[in-house]
This record gives C-alpha cells, structure tokens and sequence, in this order.
C-alpha cells in the first residue's frame, strides 16, 4: 500500500486529524458525486462514500483492487489501454463524449455514468482522480426525447404531406374564386397568402402582396374603420364590411382561423367585387326612385292642374260671353279687354302644359341640346316683345348689354329658361313696377341679369326655392305651377351652366345666371 493511501486510511480511523489530511476527508466523502483515486497501475487507492452506493461495495472491497472492476467486462480491455494512455499525458477531460460509458455494480447489473478526470502529484508520485456520476435518470430522460423526437417528426412530415395536398387544394380553389380574392393575413395583418381571379384583373399577383400589412394595400386614404374590423376579428369574431379601392366596391369576409388550443392564429379574408350587384342595385332603386317621383309628379299635376286650369278657362268662358254682347262698333275698346283675358289666359294654360312636358322630358332624359354661336342682344330682344302680351298694366321690359355681342349656347334651353325668369318677374311684381334684364358677354363666361321689384322671397323659405311644386307663402294667391325655376335650373345645368338669385321680401328678386364660354369660340 502506498504512502498516500496508508496516510489516508489511517486518517479515516482517528476522530481528530492532526496532518494535511484532517479536512479533506469529510469533504471528500460528503461529495453527491462518486470519487475514485488511482495510482499509474490504475489499483484503487482512496474511494469515497458515494462509490459505495453506486455501486453496492465496502471500501475495503475495493481498495487495491484495478478500477477495471468497476468497468464491464467487454470494456475492460480498451479502459485498460485507455489508463495507461492517461497517465503518459494526464490533463483534465470528461470520460462522457460516448454513449457507451457503463458502470458495473456488484450485483453485476450496468448502468451509464458520466466520468470526468484530473491528476495530482504526492511527492514524485502521480495520481488520478475520477468523478462519477450515475446518468440513469438522464439517459431515460434522453431516450424518451429521442422517441418523442421520432415520433414529432413522423407527425410533422404526416402534418407537412397533409398540408401540401390541403395548400394545393386551397390554391386551386382560390385561384378559381370567381370575383374575389382569397387572403390569410397573420395577426400583425401582413398577406401571407393571396390567390384568386381578380388579382390578375388588376394585374398584380401574390408576391406583390406578400409581407404588406392589409391597410398598405388599399387605394383608400382613410382605413382606421377597416383596421378596427380586422382587429375584432382578430379577437375572434367573424366581420363583414364593403370597401372601395382601385375604382371597385368590395365585399369583405374576415373570418378568424383557430389553432388547435383555439386561439385565433391568423385571418381569413375573402374579398368579392360586387361593384355591377351594387351599380345594378342602384340603377334599381334609382329606376323605382323615378317611377315613385313620376307617380307622385302625376299625382300632384292632375291635383294641380284641375285648379290651376279652371280659373284661366272659367276667364276665356266669360271673356267670350261677354265679347258677344259687344256688337256695336264704338264698344271694340271693351272687346280688346277681354280679347287680352282671353290672350292672357290662354298664355297661362300654355305654360303649365310647357312646365310638365319639359320636366317630363327631363325626367326620362329626351332633352336634347346643342350649342351654337347666338347674339344675345337680339334673342334678348326678341324674347322681350314675345312677352309684352303678358304686361301688368305701366309695367316694361328693359334691357342691357355689355361686351361681345356673340355667345355659345342652346337658343332653346337658353330661351325656355330666359322666358321662365322674366314671366315670373312680371307675375310677381305689382303694376307699375319694371323688369330689367341685363346680359354680359366675356370670353370664358355669359352673365344674365333678371332683376325685379315685386314681392321677393322669405328667407326662411329660399332653400327650397328650386324644388318641384314649391310656392312660397306670399304666392299661394298668384297663378303657377312651381316648376318653371326647377326646370330653369335643369336646362343651365346641361349647359353646365349654374343659377343663383338674391331676395328680399318685399323689395324684389335678382336672379344670375352663368353659363361657360370656351375662349376659342369668340375668336
């Protein structure tokens, strides 16, 4: 027995050390690892408590004996090499980099260790240290994440399979979705799938929307509501919502998708171009809209016109009655009177008739225009002496012109619409009380002036001034239709033209009137 190992036993056997050794000891044999100290024969010399419960020796059945004994019989062979090897270059290294590192026990049962080595000199003599540890549990442990693994793989590449025949099936599906696209947004609302028809009606494909957020890929300058959709479904809930971009009306589907615990993991969209359903809506409602507005137009004519009818005819009745008395020939002054009833009556049932056939034409867009080069000073002119039958009595006509001469209009529309203006301002202003046109003529535009002094327009009624059959408080008692301003203001619009007044109750209208002139059509 060695020196170093004669020391250390007697050691063991005093209660008190009194050399080097006296507080190794202790620490040596309370270590959890197995110790083991060799001499460069590889015998046995110092082991500690741990050893003996690994691997089921007394101390004293170990001492001396080759650490072999420790070693399966099949791996003697090569640990025996392996010792010898150690002790011509000792370093510090770890026996673990293999699996098939074994410890023998007593009862001669195996189990894996893990050995980590290091070397330590007394006096000239060199020796070895081993610290084993029992990697049983670990090894178990191992075992089972290597089958795990095994069987994860198996599962990933069956999961891998399924998904490429399920990807392939939803790709051919949503390439052929009619109308739409199909997308699968991630929870931070980026494309990480797109496919369908209408991606290559407007020319883009997936790799165009791939990695962009939803909202980065709309022609639209306000998508906070959009955002907001998508956000609840990301917390679950299934949304519908209409967007228009790039010049269409989309119908939009966010549905969540669900990972196995049930946890929304990413976002179907399913967007559907329902621009013609929409415009062929519109064009229906718009189409059942006008027929309601013809049915009520109707509806308020006949109304209207039996009452508006029945007093210029009950006044061309009487007037022709009365003319039939008046047979001698100092009497003509009292048959001019109610040859002008009659005139001015018949003048009265023309208009209504002319209100509700060009408002009917409006309506079912049968007006035709075409514009021409017209002197305004003489269609002004001609227009006014027309008019002079429907005169109160000291009431005139008076008109002024400035700039050029020429102007590009519709005679028709133009005429219809001057009519209107100068018949309302003769109807609404009292005797004695004229009417004044006053046109401009410049290059990019057309000015018409019909000023009045009648009874003007409460204020609190002009909003409604354009409307059909609107007739202000003051002129219930005053004969009309309520349509001629109404249908003024349609025959400028086609001329893109435009139509303002200016009123005072009691003090008189003046009505604008604007039409465009190209600078081209005065040179």
């Amino acid at each position: 027995m060695c020196e170093f190992s004669k020391k250390a036993q007697a050691q063991e056997n005093q209660s008190f050390p009194q050399d080097d050794l006296r507080f190794y000891l202790p620490l040596f044999n309370a270590a959890g690892e197995g110790m083991v100290v060799v001499n460069a024969k590889g015998e046995i010399v110092l082991l500690n408590d741990r050893v003996e419960s690994l691997f089921g020796y007394k101390k004293e059945e170990l001492r001396g004996k080759s650490i072999s004994t420790l070693i399966p019989k099949d791996l003697r062979s090569s640990h025996n090499k392996s010792v010898g090897k150690y002790f011509e270059q000792p370093r510090a290294r770890m026996m673990s980099q293999s699996n098939n590192l074994f410890g023998l026990k007593k009862d001669g049962s195996h189990f894996p260790v893990e050995v980590s080595l290091n070397h330590f000199l007394v006096g000239e003599e060199r020796f070895a240290v081993g610290v084993i540890n029992d990697v049983s549990a670990r090894k178990i442990q191992e075992q089972k994440i290597i089958e795990l693994n095994e069987q994860l793989e198996q599962k990933v590449e069956e999961r891998t399979e399924s998904l490429r025949k399920s990807e392939h099936l939803y790709k051919t599906i949503a390439s052929n979705f009619p109308d739409g696209i199909i997308k699968v947004l991630n929870l931070d609302f980026e494309h990480v799938f797109a496919e369908g028809r209408e991606l290559k009606n407007l020319g883009l494909d997936q790799s165009v929307l791939l990695n962009k957020r939803y909202d980065s890929t709309l022609d639209i300058q306000d998508s906070s509501s959009i955002m907001e959709e998508l956000k609840k479904t990301k917390a679950g809930e299934k949304r519908t919502f209409e967007i228009q971009s790039k010049g269409a009306i989309y119908q939009v589907d966010a549905v969540p998708l669900k990972g196995g615990t049930g946890e929304v993991v990413q976002i179907l969209v399913i967007e559907k171009n329902i621009t013609k359903k929409k415009k062929a809506e519109e064009e229906i409602v718009s189409a059942l809209e006008r027929e309601r507005e013809l049915s009520t137009l109707k509806s308020r004519f006949v109304s209207m016109a039996s009452h508006e009818f029945r007093t210029p005819l009950g006044a061309i009745l009487s007037s022709v009655s009365l003319i039939s008395k008046y047979t001698q020939g100092d009497q003509q002054s009292h048959r001019d009177k109610h040859i002008g009833r009659i005139k001015s009556s018949v003048h009265n049932l023309t208009t209504i008739l002319n209100d509700f056939l060009s408002l009917d034409k409006l309506e079912t867009g049968k007006v035709r225009f075409e514009l021409e080069m017209i002197d305004i000073q003489e269609k002004c002119s001609s227009i006014a002496d027309e008019l002079k039958t429907i005169l109160k009595e000291g009431q005139h006509i008076h008109l002024e012109h400035e700039g050029k001469t020429m102007a590009l209009i519709d005679k028709h529309l133009f005429g219809n619409s001057l009519i209107n203006l100068i018949s309302n301002a003769v109807k609404y202003s009292p005797e004695e009380h004229n009417i004044f046109v006053n046109t401009y003529v410049f290059n990019d535009r057309l000015e018409l002036y019909v000023r009045d002094e009648g009874i003007g327009i409460p204020k609190e009624e002009q909003k409604h001034l354009f409307q059909r059959f609107f007739r202000a408080n003051n002129a219930t008692n005053i004969q009309g239709t309520g349509l001629g301003l109404n249908i003024t203001k349609k025959y400028l619009e086609l001329m893109d033209g435009s139509i303002t007044f200016d009123s005072e109750e009691g003090r008189g209208t003046t009505f604008k009137v604007v039409i465009p002139q190209s600078i081209e059509s005065h040179e």
